[in-house]
């Protein structure tokens, strides 16, 4: 069912809004809730932006529900991969929809209007036949080469030399090809 452009951009304004990266200091306040919970580590000054860096490009939504399963599911400070895990797959789809709705919008997108060409008059045309007839010494059938091109002089050596090695080999004996039986041979 066809369905109008202006339907598919707003289908890809929408899912890009949903894949909108978390502002940095909403994810830490979704790691201090959890942190409140497990307690710091004791290098947390050193990993805290190993755990911003996970949730850098993940939207806010899913580093909260990420957050979330970690609190209910871990008993211990979860590691960044455990935080992603819960949350990986709808990240994926998310982007894999903005992917073929790009695509879709590509393919929706209206080909440009060509206007039609307007065609040539009796007058015209008469001309153009003129200027042809001139060109051509008035023939009408095969036109003489203007120039002469190394490649025109190339072919013609390549037909003189397949001109003669077919006289040289004319009475030779065939090879017959693959499968092929010779005269007189019976198939085993």
């Amino acid at each position: 069912m066809p369905v109008p452009l202006e339907a598919v951009h707003q289908a890809v304004a929408s899912v890009e809004a949903m894949l909108i990266p978390a502002d940095p200091r909403a994810i830490a306040v979704e790691l201090e809730k959890t942190l409140a919970l497990f307690g710091a580590p004791d290098n947390w000054d050193d990993i805290a932006d190993v755990y911003l860096e996970t949730f850098e490009d993940v939207p806010l939504d899913l580093v909260r529900q990420a957050c979330k399963a970690a609190r209910l599911r871990c008993k211990w400070f979860p590691k960044p991969a455990e935080l992603l895990a819960p949350i990986s797959e709808e990240l994926s789809r998310r982007r894999h929809c903005l992917r073929r709705l790009g695509a879709a919008a590509m393919k929706a997108k209206p080909a440009e209007r060509v206007d039609s060409v307007p065609l040539a008059t009796e007058e015209q045309k008469a001309a153009v036949a003129e200027m042809v007839a001139k060109i051509t010494g008035g023939t009408s059938g095969r036109k003489p080469a203007l120039v002469d091109s190394p490649a025109d002089e190339q072919a013609e050596d390549h037909r003189d030399v397949v001109r003669r090695v077919m006289a040289e080999t004319k009475g030779f004996r065939r090879i017959p090809k693959p499968g092929e039986r010779r005269e007189g041979e019976v198939a085993l």
